[in-house]
């Protein structure tokens, strides 16, 4: 009985902070970082197009696979922004101390505050994925861009969600380098890591997110080459979705176990 009450009210209060935290997003500075993180793709796709428009051959692929890097770049680096500074944020403006006096206050915050930070990440995505690829259809046509359209959305979900929790982690442990800390991450194993042919790539989120995208992107001809049989292997698809919900769940439940039981110096105590 008494758990089923502290579960309820846990939810109430996980509620009440993502909706205050997105009542707070609602203003000008914050609408137009996502404004301009969303239109960031269709603006670098549409000269990428224009720049390639006397070139001979076909090459439409080869755009799609272009808007999923600019794409994926965009949601790095929206879910950089907004997951790694939940506890940063609540350290640098003093109201972590009251927080964390209430009954699951730590928790409702964590939680609330990167439900919000996933919902803007996905939506500026979205929005980047689907302004990029109206802007190949006008300018190329050809191609499905309905299932193109779906095999990046539901990619920048999975990447919202994974990426969100990597940095909150990182935000739990580095909370005044926060920032720094997922640079560098981004950098060394999204950037260096992931580009390796090893075990090792397993282990981050690029790795298995790009296998997904290429499943459902490229045609068997390339699957089948000896480049891409030599990078991924025997990967799969089950392997790749393995992944990623491992590295999520794995992250995201260390965060929380670190922001519940870790105790933080507040400014006012540094």
């Amino acid at each position: 009985m008494n758990r089923d009450i502290r579960s309820r009210s846990l939810a109430t209060a996980i509620l009440a902070t993502a909706r205050f935290e997105f009542e707070r997003s609602l203003s000008a500075g914050r609408l137009s970082v996502m404004a301009c993180l969303a239109l960031f793709p269709p603006c670098i796709t549409l000269i990428s197009i224009l720049g390639q428009a006397a070139s001979v051959g076909q090459f439409e692929q080869a755009v799609d696979v272009f808007i999923a890097v600019t794409c994926y770049i965009v949601c790095v680096l929206a879910s950089l922004i907004w997951s790694t500074t939940v506890v940063t944020a609540e350290l640098e403006g003093k109201t972590w101390a009251y927080s964390a006096s209430r009954p699951g206050g730590r928790i409702a915050i964590a939680i609330g505050k990167y439900l919000v930070s996933c919902f803007w990440t996905a939506i500026v995505t979205t929005l980047a994925i689907t302004a990029s690829l109206m802007v190949r259809s006008v300018l190329i046509g050809g191609g499905n861009e309905l299932q193109t359209w779906l095999v990046l959305v539901s990619a920048g979900v999975a990447a919202t969600v994974a990426y969100g929790s990597v940095f909150l982690l990182l935000g739990a442990i580095f909370q005044r380098r926060a920032m720094v800390a997922a640079i560098v991450y981004g950098l060394l194993f999204e950037g260096i890591i992931a580009a390796i042919p090893a075990v090792i790539s397993n282990l981050t989120v690029r790795y298995p997110l790009t296998y997904l995208v290429f499943r459902g992107l490229l045609p068997d001809n390339i699957l089948k080459s000896d480049f891409f049989t030599t990078f991924y292997s025997d990967y799969g698809i089950l392997n790749a979705i393995i992944a990623l919900a491992g590295i999520i769940l794995i992250t995201f439940s260390v965060a929380i176990a670190l922001i519940r039981y870790r105790e933080f110096i507040t400014s006012d105590e540094a």
